[in-house]
C-alpha cells in the first residue's frame, strides 16, 4: 500500500473515531491529508470504500505485528503465543472507537456489504488463530481445533467487552497469560480423555463466507497493483511481475510446490514496499497447502 493511501487511512481512522462516521466528511479527510477533495476521491471513491478499505487494513497490520515476533527469540513456544496474544489485545483495545463504529453508527443488519465484510473479517481473524494454536501446541490438536477456537474466542470476546466498557481493570499481560493458562488446562484435558469434537474439520469449510484461495488472489492483485507505482526501471519491474505471476499460476495447480512459493515469496520481499503483502501471503499459502 503506498505512503499516501496509509496517510489517508490513519487520518480518516482518527477523525471517524473522535467524530462519528456520519459526522465525518470527505473534505474533512482531505483537509487532515493535506490534499484536495478530488485528490481523495481518486483514491477512494466514497466515504464508505474508505471506511471498509481501513477495517481491512488495521487488520492486515495487526497480523503483520504480531507474525513480526517470529524473528525473535523466546524461550517457549507458549510465549510466543502469549506474546501475539498480547498484540491482539493491545491493538483492539487502541482501536476501540475505530472498531465500534459499526455496531453504533453502521448497523450491520442494515448493511450489506457491512455485513459481508465483518464475516470475512471474522472467519479471517478464526483461522488466525488456528494458525496460533498450532504454532504453539502442534498438530495433535487439530481434531478439535475448532472447538478450542470458539472456547478461547467467546473468553476473549467477554474479556474485551469488559475492558472496552471500562468495568474492569486489568493488566493486558496478565490477562494473556491467565487466558494461555486456561487453554493449557481445557487442551491437555480434551486431549486426556480422548474427548469427541463438538466441531468436525470441515467446520470452517463449505458454506462460509471466508474463502482463503479468494483472498489469496486478491493480496496478489494489489502487489501488482504496488509494482506498477515503485520507482524501479522498467526491467525490475518486469521481474516482479513475472514472480508473481509464476507465483499465481503455481498456486493454482492441482498440487501446488511450497518450496517454490517460499522460494518466490523470499525474493519479493527483498522490496520494501512489497514485504507485508508477502508476509500475509506467506501466511495464507502455507495454510493454504498444507
Amino acid at each position: 500500500m503506498n505512503t499516501q493511501k496509509e496517510k489517508i487511512i490513519h487520518s480518516s481512522m482518527r477523525l471517524f473515531s473522535e467524530n462519528g462516521y456520519h459526522e465525518t466528511s470527505m473534505q474533512a479527510i482531505a483537509k487532515a491529508c493535506g490534499i484536495s477533495k478530488g485528490s481523495l476521491y481518486n483514491v477512494f471513491s466514497s466515504k464508505e470504500d474508505l471506511y471498509m478499505d481501513s477495517i481491512e487494513y488495521f487488520q492486515h497490520a495487526m497480523f503483520q505485528k504480531a507474525q513480526s515476533l517470529d524473528n525473535k527469540s523466546f524461550n517457549s513456544r507458549k510465549e510466543t503465543f502469549i506474546q501475539k496474544l498480547i498484540i491482539q489485545i493491545e491493538d483492539f483495545l487502541d482501536k476501540r472507537d475505530f472498531i465500534l463504529l459499526q455496531f453504533r453508527e453502521l448497523p450491520i443488519r442494515d448493511n450489506q456489504r457491512l455485513q459481508t465484510l465483518m464475516e470475512e473479517n471474522k472467519n479471517r481473524m478464526r483461522h488466525w488463530h488456528k494458525n496460533l494454536f498450532t504454532e504453539a501446541y502442534g498438530h495433535t490438536i487439530q481434531p478439535y481445533i475448532w472447538d478450542v477456537i470458539i472456547m478461547f474466542e467467546g473468553m476473549m470476546k467477554e474479556y474485551l467487552h469488559l475492558l472496552v466498557q471500562n468495568k474492569i481493570h486489568l493488566s493486558i499481560e496478565h490477562l494473556a497469560r491467565f487466558l494461555s493458562d486456561r487453554m493449557d488446562v481445557i487442551i491437555h484435558q480434551i486431549d486426556r480423555d480422548q474427548v469427541e469434537p463438538m466441531l468436525p474439520l470441515s467446520f470452517m469449510g463449505e458454506g462460509m463466507t471466508y474463502n482463503i484461495e479468494e483472498h489469496i488472489d486478491k493480496i496478489i492483485k494489489d502487489m501488482k497493483k504496488v509494482i506498477d507505482t515503485l520507482s524501479i526501471n522498467k526491467d525490475e519491474k518486469q521481474y516482479y511481475l513475472d514472480s508473481i505471476n509464476l507465483l499465481e499460476e503455481e498456486i493454482h495447480q492441482k498440487e501446488p510446490r511450497l518450496f517454490l512459493l517460499r522460494a518466490l515469496i523470499t525474493y519479493i520481499k527483498e522490496t520494501p514496499e512489497l514485504r507485508s503483502y508477502s508476509n500475509h501471503l506467506e501466511q495464507l499459502v502455507t495454510e493454504y497447502i498444507s
